[in-house]
């Protein structure tokens, strides 16, 4: 249990835990694999939005902000659409 508490102590001084695994826990790493083709790409030629900041691809996780601008969360949004 000592080497442990030592370890861990050791990746909470360095900074490797924050980087490592809170965003493991925080689900930043989640990507899901699209079930229907409305959930795909539409394949256009436009390549500069995977350049972006911020650009979420394939999988990805939807920003809610864009999300509930675009009325697809929310508590008025259908779940089915």
């Amino acid at each position: 249990m000592a080497a442990r508490d030592l370890a861990l102590t050791l990746l909470d001084r360095s900074g490797a835990a924050a980087r490592l695994y809170a965003p493991v826990i925080a689900g930043r790493r989640l990507a899901y694999a699209p079930e229907r083709d409305t959930q795909r790409p539409s394949g256009g030629s436009c390549r500069t939005g995977a350049r972006l900041t911020g650009a979420s691809g394939p999988g990805t996780v939807f920003p809610r902000p864009a999300a509930l601008a675009l009325g697809t969360a929310g508590p008025d949004a259908d779940p089915t659409a």
